[in-house]
């Protein structure tokens, strides 16, 4: 099997398994993120695991998990004023007779981050999607006062529809 990107031509083993992303890893296209950002992406969506959110941030030109949890404030910490960073993470919403699962892609670029890098990041946050596909809405934020977790449920809950919450109040 070869697989063709570009100029380059990688020649490949039927017995190894390549995933595209590793492949486009080696070609050098930007930031393409890591085989790894898949299976933190993976652990989120999972409704059998207490994973609520993954973190993915840049080494060097790949974009690589910089962690995940069950602690959302975890995933807070890391967003500081000198970083960008991509996170995915899994919202509970709904009432006492339905709950269920929203999820949201955040990019984080902090305060201090420079001019070119935030220009890269939104071609990059391309890349990023290409793994992290199914979410109810996504934020871009600076300010750490949009990070918390009620005001991303509340901003959830307005993209959702119809918001059968209300009947209690």
């Amino acid at each position: 099997m070869t697989l063709h990107f570009s100029s380059h031509v990688f020649a490949v083993s039927t017995c190894m398994k390549l995933d595209v992303f590793e492949a486009i890893e080696k070609v050098g296209r930007g930031a393409a993120p890591s085989f790894h950002c898949r299976e933190a992406y993976n652990l989120v969506r999972d409704d059998t695991s207490d994973i609520c959110w993954a973190s993915f941030k840049y080494d060097g030109s790949t974009i690589v998990p910089a962690g995940h949890g069950s602690d959302y404030e975890e995933f807070k910490s890391q967003c500081a004023d000198d970083n960008r960073l991509f996170g995915f993470v899994r919202i509970t919403t709904g009432d006492a007779m339905s709950k269920r699962a929203k999820f949201t892609l955040i990019t984080w670029i902090g305060e201090n981050v420079s001019g070119l890098q935030r220009a890269k990041i939104s071609t990059d946050k391309s890349l990023v999607k290409d793994i992290v596909q199914n979410f109810a809405k996504e934020f871009m934020i600076s300010d750490p006062r949009e990070l918390e977790e009620d005001y991303l449920r509340n901003e959830l809950k307005k993209a959702g529809g119809a918001n059968y919450d209300a009947q209690a109040e």
